[in-house]
């Protein structure tokens, strides 16, 4: 039992040695997070704009196809 024990000690020190080397776990996680989520923000909203000047571009296209076309 205290066998087990030990090594179940010894395998989280590491993971949190090994997480926590640079400095605390959570803090980097937290950091980490906020900055995931405002990257994922920004590329949302580049990708809405591209996706809207892209679909103003092809009507403004299409009405001028059609309007060379009526002539």
């Amino acid at each position: 039992m205290m066998y087990k024990l030990g090594i179940y000690i010894m395998s989280y020190s590491d993971i949190f040695v090994s997480f926590a080397h640079g400095s605390m776990l959570f803090f980097n996680l937290y950091i980490l997070k906020s900055f995931t989520v405002l990257i994922f923000n920004i590329i949302k909203q580049t990708t809405y704009s591209a996706y809207f000047s892209f679909s103003y571009v092809t009507s403004c296209n299409t009405i001028a196809l059609n309007n060379k076309s009526q002539r």
